[in-house]
């Protein structure tokens, strides 16, 4: 009411805003910006299109750089390395009266499998060992070798340096254990894998052959303290099967485990694959660019609609102009007295 008395009376412009009227929804108060999706635009193929056309030049332009980099590290800078691999099976200790007991509880039971994988355990445990480790670099004469080719001064950090080139893996299906190594040099790691090998096995040996012959000389004593003849004989066949175990440990050349596939090194090499590389990266660059830009464009959208509810609560009529405030002004009380005067 205060805007129209305003316009009739020239003090305002037709053209002039007014201070009671509700905000357009075309304003430019309640427009957000270009590129800026608010919280009631979200969703539907709408807003991912309208991402896709005002962003793809420089998405397109930053997967290409990124691309073009990842090919010249790739191809140019990083070292290539070869991947030496063994397949091993467990083999089931079911000889003597301890293994064929061992073996027909394993069969009723079926855990022949359990059986195999806890052996496999224990290699992938034991070739993983920091004595292990350590044995085979003093055994081979390699700690000067290594020492340099690993930059790596200290017992412990060679031995992480070992550990993280190999690498080992159970298949539960056919219970084989596949075992590898990676080098710089094909030869070098087909070498190194064959270390491991034999070192696994000697070592396997070694415990059997010492686990045999603690066995043989306490059940002897056993034999000597007892008169019961029954008790006697059933001793000197676990006597008997421990001295075989032991020979066999120290004569069989498949001791302990069947070499299903010696070590061997594939033609390609194992890392890096500039095409794999630079794939990914061509993939994975448009989806990070393309998930930022749209969360960066939402957090826009619900500052400006929040925004517009601020500026909506704090606006606040004009004061009218001085003179409309006086020409509207009541008269005082002394000034109706005088007219009433001057009427009489």
């Amino acid at each position: 009411m205060a805007n129209e008395t305003l316009r009739h009376r020239g003090l305002l412009s037709a053209d002039s805003p007014d201070a009671n009227a509700q905000p357009s929804p075309n304003s430019a108060l309640s427009k957000p910006h270009i590129g800026v999706v608010s919280s009631r635009e979200e969703g539907g193929l709408f807003e991912y299109w309208s991402l896709i056309r005002d962003w793809w030049k420089l998405v397109t332009l930053c997967t290409l750089v990124v691309v073009v980099f990842t090919g010249v590290v790739t191809k140019f800078v990083l070292d290539e390395t070869y991947r030496a691999r063994a397949i091993i099976r467990p083999a089931s200790d079911t000889k003597g009266p301890l293994g064929e007991a061992k073996g027909l509880v394993s069969q009723l039971t079926g855990g022949a499998g359990d059986e195999q994988e806890m052996d496999a355990e224990k290699y992938i445990a034991i070739m993983n060992s920091f004595k292990f480790t350590s044995n085979l670099i003093r055994t081979h004469g390699l700690l000067a070798r290594l020492s340099k080719e690993y930059n790596e001064d200290t017992p412990w950090k060679l031995y992480e340096a070992m550990k993280d080139h190999f690498d080992s893996d159970y298949n539960l299906k056919n219970g084989t254990l596949s075992i590898g190594f990676i080098d710089r040099s094909p030869a070098q790691a087909k070498v190194m894998l064959g270390y491991y090998v034999d070192a696994l096995r000697d070592q396997l040996r070694a415990q059997t052959a010492q686990t045999s012959t603690s066995a043989i000389n306490s059940m002897t004593e056993e034999v000597s303290r007892t008169t019961d003849p029954m008790l006697q004989t059933e001793l000197y066949e676990f006597i008997a099967f421990q001295i075989q175990k032991r020979t066999t440990a120290q004569a069989e050349v498949e001791f302990a485990f069947d070499v299903i596939e010696p070590p061997v090194v594939p033609d390609r090499k194992y890392s890096p694959r500039p095409m794999v590389d630079c794939a990914l990266a061509a993939i994975l660059v448009p989806l990070l660019m393309f998930s930022a830009i749209q969360v960066w464009r939402r957090a826009i959208g619900l500052r400006q609609e929040f925004e517009q509810i601020e500026a909506s609560r704090s606006r606040i009529e004009p004061d009218p102009p001085r003179d409309y405030l006086d020409e509207g002004r009541s008269e005082s009380p002394a000034l109706r007295m005088n007219g009433r005067d001057d009427h009489l």
